[in-house]
């Protein structure tokens, strides 16, 4: 059996644009993003709809619409959005645009509503197992385990303070207390 080489499967990759006229205006929309790139608008519409309030972490239902609206045309198609992601959301919805984008590339958009479903089922899953109590138990301890010190810090610091009790002179302590008595006016 022959092997096919990488060059011949690279050869067979067309790059398909599809252009749309679209009320005069012309309309690049790309029929395939590498996953490369389909990750990093999972996570870009992800990292857009999460909220937290007090280290609770939610997804918001209504910015993730928002969000994917606003990451597919950006990331698929030749159109310049505004920078205000709800302005472009109206634009994109209210036009009429983003359903016929959405109707060139559906299977595409179904491929990154699957991504992003993935992403937060696994981030959830982490949250949760970050959040059970033998994980934070066992994060207190490695922390407190953190802050004992090593064997050389503890030889260090026995040493130190075997100077400090050989220099010790009981005379200096009596001299403070009497100090101290005399400013309390006894």
């Amino acid at each position: 059996m022959a092997k096919i080489k990488v060059s011949d499967l690279r050869a067979l990759v067309k790059n398909e644009v599809e252009e749309l006229d679209y009320n005069g205006l012309k309309i690049e929309v790309k029929k395939y993003l590498p996953v490369s790139q389909k990750l990093e608008l999972v996570l870009s519409v992800y990292n857009s709809c999460i909220d937290e309030d007090n280290g609770l972490k939610v997804v918001n239902g209504n910015s993730k619409e928002i969000a994917l609206v606003f990451f597919i045309a950006k990331y698929y198609t030749n159109i310049n959005l505004p920078k205000d992601i709800f302005e472009a959301y109206d634009i994109l919805i209210e036009s009429g645009l983003y359903n016929t984008i959405e109707n060139v590339i559906y299977d595409e958009v179904i491929r990154i509503e699957d991504m992003l479903d993935e992403v937060i089922a696994y981030e959830d899953e982490k949250y949760h197992h970050e959040n059970q109590f033998v994980y934070v138990v066992k994060n207190l301890l490695q922390e407190l385990i953190n802050k004992v010190p090593s064997l050389e810090e503890a030889k260090d610091f026995v040493e130190m303070a075997e100077k400090e009790i050989s220099r010790f002179d009981p005379n200096k302590v009596k001299f403070i207390k009497d100090f101290i008595d005399l400013n309390k006016g006894k």
